[in-house]
């Protein structure tokens, strides 16, 4: 099959998922978009929905682990936030099937911080930039072609990259997918530590969680957790790639010297 070829980002369509008018969503656009400007991807905002604005096509089933066996179980139902940000990533999947390319999809607080591995290859189908949440994933047509289809066929049991990863690991051992092609490569080769989240304490996110409590759910306990996210307190007003590099190298060797306690 012969050895895979890599492109850069760089030269696809990035779309920004941002809540147009809400301070939040603003506010971490504002300083997510010159860093990715830094490094040579040009965004394209997405209009994220809202429970207010979202469709209601979708099948949204409680949030267990009945269907995707790997996932830990959780008994309660999709939030109205969560359920709104599904339908962001679905319509940008649609769009990629639309337009018969592979696309970038960024939501408002993911930074680059590795951009030298902001590349995908001709044999995958799916990769994940983000460390450890969907802040920032490639996605091909065929692929989200196959994750529309069958999402409206089955609904939704998980959050998008929890979708996605049960259905591309159904399929990445070779079976045939639509056409009869095959996913290519390890598994391993889908994630990459490309780019992080941010937040900011007294900002907080734009997502009501479904799981744990609400004090488990509240920024600031989840800043003081092992999470995908730099806090923003931690860095300069005017985020610089440098910084950001500094400041995920330092919260990696912190969570790796924990980690041996």
């Amino acid at each position: 099959m012969g050895a895979p070829k890599f492109y850069s980002i760089r030269e696809l369509s990035a779309y920004v998922i941002v809540i147009r008018g809400n301070p939040t969503s603003e506010f971490y656009y504002d300083k997510i978009a010159p860093i990715w400007e830094e490094v040579g991807v040009k965004l394209e905002r997405f209009d994220a929905f809202t429970p207010d604005t979202m469709p209601d096509t979708l099948t949204f089933h409680r949030n267990e682990a009945n269907k995707y066996k790997h996932l830990p179980t959780q008994s309660k139902e999709f939030s109205a936030t969560e359920k709104a940000c599904w339908y962001s990533h679905y319509t940008l999947w649609k769009r990629c099937v639309e337009i018969d390319k592979p696309i970038i999809i960024i939501e408002h607080d993911c930074v680059p911080f590795n951009p030298n591995q902001l590349i995908y290859s001709n044999k995958e189908w799916f990769r994940s930039y983000d460390k450890g949440a969907m802040g920032c994933y490639m996605i091909k047509p065929l692929m989200a072609d196959f994750m529309c289809r069958i999402t409206e066929k089955d609904g939704v049991y998980s959050g998008p990259l929890g979708h996605i990863e049960y259905w591309y690991g159904q399929f990445a051992g070779g079976e045939s997918l639509v056409r009869g092609d095959r996913f290519a490569g390890p598994l391993s080769r889908r994630y990459v530590a490309a780019c992080t989240q941010i937040m900011r304490t007294d900002v907080g996110s734009t997502i009501d969680h479904y799981s744990g409590t609400q004090a488990e759910n509240d920024p600031r306990t989840q800043l003081k957790k092992p999470f995908p996210f730099l806090r923003l307190e931690d860095l300069p007003e005017r985020l610089t790639l440098d910084a950001i590099q500094e400041q995920q190298f330092s919260y990696d060797y912190m969570w790796k010297s924990l980690a041996k306690k």
